[in-house]
C-alpha cells in the first residue's frame, strides 16, 4: 500500500469543512488510497506509460474506494503536470493538487468531467444524452471522463445502446464504470473493459487509517473499540468511519462498550458465557443470561453471526490454527478454554444446525423468539453420529436394536442423554491388577455423585494399563474407541476430574487407546460387576417396530402387544432419543429365547 502523506491529512478537519468523517477525509492523490496497492498501481503505471484504456470497470464491495479511486484517475489524466510525472514519477505527486485542473476537480467543478448515477438514469434516453454529449471536444483538460457510478443497475437496453460507443469511443473521451454486483454486467460489456478489482482493506491497514484518523480529530478511542468497528465493517472504510462518528456523537469517549451500545450487540464476555451455556447444555441457565443481558434489545442477527464466527473459531482452535485466537490475551485464554470443553463432533453439530436454520432465521419478523428457541435446541442437541454409533455398539447381534433402559435422572442433574449398554460382569477384585483397587475407588465415587450412566458404562468396561506419575495421567484402555466414547469422556471432563483428583491422586487426565483383539482373563480386567438391573427393567425390553424390514432368520420370535404411551419424555428418554431421528410407534415385546 502507499502509504498517506501525514502532513496533508493532518490538515483536514470536518470541523472546518462542514463535512462529514467519509467525506472530509476521502483520499485526493493515489498516494492517499488506503489498502489498494494493486488497482493503484495499475492506474499509475498507465498513466506513466501513456497507455490510456478507453473503459475502465471498477468492481469491488462497498466502501472500498471504487468512486474516488475514479475521481482521482480523471484528475490525474487532465492534470497539468501529468508529464512531468511520466519523467520523474518518483518525486511528482499526482495529481498535483495544484494546477487549476485539479483545483476544479477537487471543487467538483470540473467542465469535463461527468458523474452519473445509473441508478436513476437507467434508460436508453439517458445513454444517448450521453453519446451525443460524448461528441464534443473537451473543455479545460485533455479527455472528457464520463463515470457510470452503480453501472450494473442500467438496463439491458441502455447497455446494448452504449455497446458501439465502449468499444469505439472518441480518442478524447474515456469510461469509467463502477460497481458492487461485476455478476449483472453482460458479457459483451464486461469483453470491452479494462477490469480493476478492489477488495475489502486489509485489516492492519484500516486499523491504522482510523487511528490516524482519531489522532487528527482528537477523538479518544479505546483499542477494544477500534478493534470492534473494523470487525463490523467487513473491510470498508467508509462504514468504518461512518460508524465511528455514530458512536463519537453519542459517547464522550470512543469505548467498547459505546460501540456494542451503539450496534445494539452483547460484550464478548456474554457471548462467551452463553456458548459455554450451549456446551454445557444448561437451557436454564442460557434463559438467565439470555434475561440478564437484556437480549430483547440486542441485535438478533448480529448475535447470530456472532455466535458462528466465535464456533468457527474454535473449529480453528481445534485444528491448531493459532491465528484464529483474538489478540486479547484475556479473551484468548476463555476461548482457549472453551475449545477444551467440547469436541469436534459437537462443534460440528452445532454449525450444522444453525446453517439449516439461518434461511427461517433471516425471514421470520421475531428473530428474538427465533433465536431464542434455535439456543434451547442447540442446548437439547444430540449429534446423529453419536447416536449412530451407539446403535452400532448396542447392535452387534445383528437385527433390531434392543436396548434396556438405564436410570432416570432429573433433566437438571443431565448433561446428556444417559444411555447405557448391556454389559459382561466383571472379574472380583481380588483377581484384578495392581491398580483394580484404586480404579474400583474411583468408579464408586463417581456413582455416587450421580454421574451419567453412560459414562459410568464405559468406565466399568475400561481396564487401567498404568499410571504414569511423571505425565500425571492414567492410561486407559477402552473396550470400544470411537467417536462416541472419547467425546463423551472428553465432554464430561469437568464432571469425572475432581473425582479422579480425589481417589486416585494427583493426576490431571486420561491417555486413551484401543483394546486388543484377545478376550481378557478375569485377572486382566480392572472393571468392578455392574449392579443388577431393577426387576422391572430385567423382565421388558423395548424396540422400533419396522414393518418394511424383514426380519434375519436367527432373530428371536417376537409377540407383538398393544402400543405403548411413551409421551413422558422423564420416564422414557432413551425412547424420545431414539424417535427424534427415527419416528415410528413403539410397541412393547415379548422375546422368546
Amino acid at each position: 500500500m502507499d502509504t498517506p502523506n501525514k502532513n496533508s491529512l493532518s490538515e483536514k478537519s470536518p470541523t472546518a469543512s462542514g463535512l462529514n468523517l467519509a467525506r472530509s477525509w476521502r483520499p485526493q492523490t493515489f498516494e492517499h488510497i488506503v489498502g489498494q496497492h494493486i488497482p493503484v498501481k495499475m492506474l499509475k503505471n498507465s498513466l506513466y506509460l501513456n497507455k490510456i484504456f478507453p473503459v475502465y470497470l471498477f468492481a469491488g464491495q462497498r466502501g472500498c474506494g471504487k468512486t474516488t479511486t475514479a475521481r482521482v484517475f480523471a484528475a490525474a489524466i487532465n492534470c497539468e503536470q501529468l508529464e512531468q510525472f511520466r519523467t520523474n514519477p518518483t518525486t511528482q505527486l499526482l495529481p498535483c493538487q495544484q494546477c487549476s485542473s485539479c483545483k476544479a476537480m477537487a471543487k467538483s467543478a470540473h467542465p469535463d468531467f461527468i458523474e452519473i448515477d445509473a441508478a436513476s438514469h437507467t434508460g436508453v434516453d439517458n445513454v444517448r444524452s450521453i453519446i451525443d454529449s460524448s461528441s464534443y471536444m473537451p473543455m479545460q483538460g485533455r479527455k472528457k471522463v464520463y463515470l457510470i457510478d452503480e453501472a450494473h443497475m442500467l438496463s439491458k437496453a441502455a447497455f446494448n445502446a452504449l455497446l458501439k460507443v465502449l468499444e469505439e469511443p472518441p480518442e478524447t473521451v474515456l469510461f469509467i464504470l463502477a460497481t458492487t454486483e461485476t455478476h449483472k454486467i453482460p458479457e459483451t460489456v464486461l469483453s470491452r473493459c479494462f477490469q480493476a478489482l478492489f477488495g475489502p482493506i486489509n485489516t492492519t491497514l484500516l486499523k491504522q487509517h482510523l487511528q490516524e484518523v482519531c489522532n487528527a480529530e482528537a477523538i479518544e478511542i479505546e483499542p477494544d473499540a477500534l478493534e470492534l468497528i473494523i470487525g463490523q465493517t467487513d473491510g470498508s472504510a467508509r462504514d468504518a468511519l461512518n460508524l465511528l462518528e455514530r458512536v463519537r456523537f453519542s459517547h464522550t469517549l470512543v469505548s467498547y462498550e459505546a460501540v456494542v451500545d451503539v450496534l445494539g450487540h452483547i460484550a464478548h464476555k456474554d457471548l462467551y458465557a452463553l456458548f459455554g451455556h450451549i456446551i454445557a447444555q444448561d437451557g436454564t441457565a442460557l434463559l438467565a443470561h439470555l434475561d440478564e443481558i437484556n437480549f430483547s434489545q440486542r441485535n438478533a442477527t448480529l448475535l447470530f453471526d456472532m455466535l458462528v464466527e466465535l464456533c468457527r473459531s474454535l473449529l480453528h482452535v481445534k485444528y491448531g490454527v493459532k491465528s484464529a485466537l483474538p489478540s486479547n490475551d484475556d479473551h484468548a485464554q476463555t476461548v482457549k478454554h472453551l475449545a477444551g470443553q467440547c469436541s469436534l463432533n459437537r462443534l460440528h453439530a452445532i454449525m450444522q444446525l444453525m446453517w439449516s436454520q439461518e434461511e427461517l432465521f433471516l425471514k421470520t419478523p421475531k428473530k428474538h423468539a427465533f433465536l431464542e428457541l434455535m439456543l434451547l435446541q442447540l442446548c437439547e442437541q444430540v449429534s446423529s453420529l453419536d447416536l449412530e454409533q451407539l446403535i452400532n455398539a448396542c447392535n452387534t447381534g445383528g437385527g433390531s436394536p434392543t436396548l434396556s433402559l438405564p436410570k432416570v435422572t432429573p433433566p437438571a442433574e443431565r448433561i446428556a442423554n444417559p444411555i447405557a449398554t448391556p454389559q459382561p460382569q466383571a472379574a472380583p477384585l481380588e483377581h484384578a491388577n495392581p491398580h483394580a483397587q484404586a480404579w474400583a475407588g474411583f468408579l464408586t465415587a463417581l456413582e455416587q455423585a450421580n454421574a451419567d450412566p453412560m459414562l459410568l458404562s464405559i468406565f466399568r468396561q475400561a481396564s487401567v494399563l498404568r499410571l504414569d506419575q511423571e505425565q500425571q495421567k492414567v492410561h486407559l484402555e477402552l473396550a470400544h474407541v470411537g467417536t462416541l466414547f472419547t467425546d463423551k469422556i472428553t465432554d464430561t471432563k469437568k464432571l469425572w476430574l475432581p473425582v479422579l483428583e480425589k481417589t486416585l491422586g494427583n493426576f490431571s487426565d486420561f491417555i486413551l487407546q484401543a483394546g486388543g483383539t484377545k478376550t481378557k482373563t478375569p485377572a486382566q480386567r480392572t472393571s468392578t460387576p455392574l449392579p443388577p438391573l431393577p426387576a422391572k427393567q430385567v423382565s421388558k425390553s423395548f424396540s422400533r417396530v419396522n414393518t418394511q424390514t424383514k426380519r434375519a432368520p436367527s432373530a428371536p420370535k417376537e409377540n407383538h402387544e398393544e402400543p405403548i404411551d411413551v409421551r413422558d419424555e422423564q420416564k422414557w428418554p432413551l425412547t424420545h432419543l431414539i424417535m427424534r431421528f427415527f419416528p415410528g410407534k413403539i410397541r412393547k415385546v415379548k422375546v422368546v429365547r
